[in-house]
Formats: C-alpha cells, structure tokens, sequence
C-alpha cells in the first residue's frame, strides 16, 4: 500500500507561486531597465543629429559667405558688414560701384546669434572678418574666418 501523501509529493515538480512572483518581478525591472536605456538613446541620437546638421550648415554658411564675399571684393574697397539678429540677415555692403548683397540665415535651424569681429591685416596683408555662430540650444559656439582678398577694411556696423 503506498502512501497517498508521498505520491502527491513525487507527482508535484511545478513552481511555486513565490517562485513565479520573483521571477514576474525581475522581468519586469530588466525591462523597465530596457525602456529607460531605449528612452535615453533615441533622446541622445535627436540631439546629435541636431548638433551635426547645425555644424553643417555653419560649413555651407562659410562656403557661400566665402564665395559671395568675392564678387564685392575689390582692391581698395571698404566693406561694411551689418549682422541683424532679429531678421536673421547678414549684409556686406561695398563703397566700390554699389556693390552689395545680403544674406539670409533664417533657414538655419537652432541659429540663436551671429557675432562679428573684425581682425586687422598685419603688415599689408588684408583683413579677415571673424564670424561667431551660436546655438545655446545646442551648446554650441562656432567660429570662423572670412579673409578679404583685396578689401581695404572691414567695418561692423551692429
């Protein structure tokens, strides 16, 4: 005669209900774990992306300003340079046969300001017009220069 006792105890090899519990409760943080990494990813990679397409668009703003620059550079010339934050423009205005031209930057995405310094030519050497670009969205601060081929001066009129 066997014992009903120890035969249910040989039958029942499941789990537990703590056993369940426990196991429900780590996977529950190992995927409130995955969400927050997931979260903060996919947060970072939008700000790098907006980081890489602001630094690209100040290297197009240098390429055009560059190659605009040259049409009203000319020997002797005084350029007057006028940055207006508010309407986003840039205007360099030549006192050599009316030249001039404007540049909008009101497509740049997170543009907040554009400052201008002028940086004297030693010795003969033409002048260079530093612009500074900023993002504080973006915690960015770019700068670069744009040398005068043949311009006598640079003048800023902010």
């Amino acid at each position: 005669m066997t014992n009903y006792r120890t035969d249910r105890k040989s039958r029942n090899k499941g789990f537990t209900l703590a056993e369940l519990v426990i196991v429900m409760a780590l996977l529950a943080i190992v995927t409130v774990m995955i969400v927050s990494f997931s979260v903060l990813m996919s947060k970072q990679v939008g700000d790098n992306t907006a980081r890489s397409s602001f630094l690209d668009s100040v290297v197009t703003l240098k390429s055009d300003l560059t190659n605009k620059l040259s049409t009203i550079d000319e020997k002797g010339a005084t350029i007057t340079v006028t940055v207006d934050n508010t309407a986003k423009e840039l205007t360099f205005i030549s006192n050599k046969a009316e030249n001039k031209f404007t540049y909008s930057f009101t497509d740049l995405k997170h543009l907040d300001e554009i400052n201008l310094e002028i940086i004297e030519g030693a010795d003969n050497t033409a002048p260079l017009l530093k612009i500074i670009v900023i993002s504080t969205e973006l915690n960015i601060t770019q700068t670069f220069t744009l040398p005068s081929r043949t311009a006598a001066e640079f003048a800023n009129s902010n």
